[in-house]
Formats: C-alpha cells, sequence, structure tokens
C-alpha cells in the first residue's frame, strides 16, 4: 500500500507553494458565444489581455452562420427506415460582393446517397442584405426554418467572440504563466510553482465566461496541485526511461540514442504543429557525440509525420563545436560532460541517480 506523507496533504490542502511543483489545469470551451463587449470589459476587470481582435469578418460570420445549420433526421416511410442530413454547403460564386451557400438535404443509402437542393442563402455586401430563394417543397423538411436561423445566427455571430476567438484569449493568458501544454487535443497544462496562484484567476475568468455565453452551454476549468516529493519527480522522467528499457548498456551513439534523439526532436516537431511554426531542427548535432546522419534522418520523418519542415543540420563542421566553446566561455555558459541522461554520465565516471 503507497504511504500517505501527512505533510504533503496538508501542503496540498493549504497551497503551500514551497512543497509543490506547480498546477495542472484542464479547460473546456464547447460552442461558447460571448458578446464582444462584454468579453472586453471581463478582459479589463479580470487584468487579463483582451486578443479578440476586430468583429468576424462578413465572409467568416456568414460561413460559421450557416456550417452552424445541421440536423439529422430519422423518419419511417412505408416501413422503411429512412436517415436525412440537413446542412449547408459551397455554392457557386455568384460575384465578388454575394456570397452564397446551399441548403441540401441528403438521403442517407447504404450504396449511395441522394442530394437535394432546399435553398440558397445569400449575403450582398454591397447592399448588407441577407437572403433567401429558390426555396423547395418538401413535406418533412422546413426550409424557411433553416434559413431564418442561419440568418438569426450570422447577426449573432457578427457582434459575439466564438470559441475559437476565446481560446485564443485564454492560451495568451497560460503562456504568460510559462504553463507547459501536456495534450495534443484538448486543453490540459502544467503550470509551474511561481504562477500557479494565478490559475484561480483563470478558473474565475472561465466561470464568468459560462455564466456570460449566449449558448446554454457548461464550460469547465479544474486544477489539482502537483506534489513535489520524491514520486512526482520520478513520473517526470519516466517517459524516457520507458523508451530506453533493454538499451541501458548501449553505447554512446548507439540505439540507446536513436531512441532518445526521436523523443526530443518528436517534442520539437509537437510544438511547431501546434503553435504554427514553419520549421524545427535540434542542437543536438553540435557534439561530436552525435550521429548528425541518423539525427537529419528522424527529422524528415517527422516532418512527414507533423507536416513542419525540418532544417537538416550538422553544427559540429566548420568549427562549430570549437565556436560553440569559446561562446560558453565568453558568455559564462554552464557546460556539462556529458549529454544529461544517466548512461552517459555513469560512462564517464559522473555519479547520478535516476531521476537526478
Amino acid at each position: 500500500m503507497t504511504e500517505l506523507k501527512f505533510e504533503n496533504m496538508t501542503a496540498a490542502a493549504s497551497g503551500d507553494s514551497q512543497n509543490m511543483l506547480g498546477k495542472l489545469l484542464y479547460f473546456s470551451l464547447p460552442s461558447v458565444l460571448v458578446d464582444k463587449d462584454d468579453l472586453r470589459q471581463l478582459c479589463v476587470d479580470m487584468n487579463i489581455p483582451y486578443a479578440g481582435g476586430n468583429r468576424l469578418s462578413v465572409s467568416d460570420a456568414f460561413r460559421s452562420a450557416t456550417g452552424d445549420v445541421r440536423d439529422r433526421i430519422i423518419s419511417e416511410e412505408y416501413g422503411e427506415r429512412r436517415i436525412y442530413q440537413i446542412y449547408c454547403r459551397d455554392n457557386r460564386r455568384i460575384s465578388d460582393s454575394v456570397i452564397s451557400r446551399e441548403l441540401v438535404k441528403e438521403t442517407m443509402h447504404q450504396e449511395t446517397n441522394q442530394y437535394e437542393k432546399l435553398a440558397n442563402i445569400s449575403y450582398d455586401k454591397d447592399s448588407q442584405i441577407f437572403s433567401y430563394d429558390n426555396l423547395a417543397y418538401d413535406s418533412q423538411i422546413d426550409a424557411m426554418a433553416y434559413c431564418r436561423r442561419a440568418e438569426e445566427l450570422f447577426e449573432l455571430y457578427q457582434r459575439c467572440a466564438n470559441r475559437r476567438q476565446v481560446e485564443t484569449i485564454c492560451v495568451n493568458f497560460l503562456r504568460m504563466l510559462e504553463s507547459t501544454k501536456l495534450s495534443v487535443n484538448g486543453h490540459l497544462y502544467f503550470v509551474p510553482r511561481h504562477n500557479m496562484e494565478k490559475v484561480d484567476i483563470f478558473e474565475d475568468f472561465v466561470a464568468e465566461l459560462s455564466r456570460l455565453s449566449r449558448n446554454q452551454t457548461h464550460l469547465m476549468a479544474n486544477s489539482i496541485y502537483i506534489i513535489d516529493d520524491a514520486k512526482q519527480r520520478q513520473k517526470m522522467t519516466e517517459e524516457f526511461y520507458s523508451a530506453v528499457k533493454g538499451l541501458e548498456n548501449e553505447p554512446e551513439k548507439g540505439a540507446r540514442c536513436t531512441v532518445c534523439y526521436r523523443l526530443r526532436m518528436r517534442r520539437a516537431a509537437q510544438y511547431a504543429a501546434e503553435h504554427g511554426f514553419d520549421w524545427f531542427t535540434t542542437t543536438l548535432s553540435i557534439s561530436p557525440h552525435k550521429d548528425a546522419k541518423r539525427i537529419n534522418a528522424i527529422g524528415q520523418e517527422l516532418e512527414q509525420e507533423f507536416g513542419v519542415k525540418h532544417l537538416p543540420s550538422d553544427f559540429k563542421k566548420q568549427n562549430g563545436y570549437l565556436r560553440s566553446l569559446q561562446l560558453s566561455e565568453e558568455y559564462g555558459l554552464y557546460r556539462q560532460d556529458y549529454c544529461g541522461c544517466e548512461f552517459s554520465a555513469k560512462a564517464r565516471g559522473i555519479g547520478t541517480t535516476a531521476g537526478e
């Protein structure tokens, strides 16, 4: 049975920052829709930088409104079960000033689906008129109701911030807290100890967003303390040790190093993809103990996987390694005598223990 340490439990309950690594924070903003003026004022009141930008362009508002007009209808006809999908899709462009989409009914079949046009929905940017025409009669579908819903959403989206804009504000604030994103999808972050008190501000912000949202959806932000003890520090190294299990006795530049290259470079490529960077690379090749050819091959694999270009390099060439020594001495930078892993240190007679 795991022994529970009373002092750590007390620290978690009291929020004693000296015994904490930080906080895990998760938040969710499903279909949030907040009036821009309300959102701006909320940011001012809570001292959170407002980054919502200008109102949505009419083109974006039109596409969002028509994109949210969706329905799924199941009916019984002559003893047969029928499934219909109602949605808007792109239409042939009428002119530069008119944006248009068509409302369609898709009949789902096992072999091939059938499509039926129900209406044209358009917005003239010159006259600022939202309109719908060519409404088809359908005994089961009220095309007019869907068109009116699109018009209501269009007016709403022009004066409101949507989920994407609110997420931008939230993510920018968490960057100010020096947080680290822990999940590829969703919003799970680690906030370090020196900023974890500001997590309460973020949670209150999301609670207010939930109250102000025009959509009847529950927004959520929850956090938990991460206790600073040997067990938690060990967990932070588990990914590496799990990846190199069975390769502990491999020599420098061996199979263990290849696994480590891929682990570290994958993190860089993933971060680059998530944050819109065009390129990623690594400084690993500055070391004479690192195989640049293998590093660049891994970079090319990750380029294909994440869709971000890899900059191939061998920074040790053209006296690059010597120059790094000179710069380190010039700026008083710390340099260690091993790559950073326990096994490299042991090979050089440097005493370490797992997790240090």
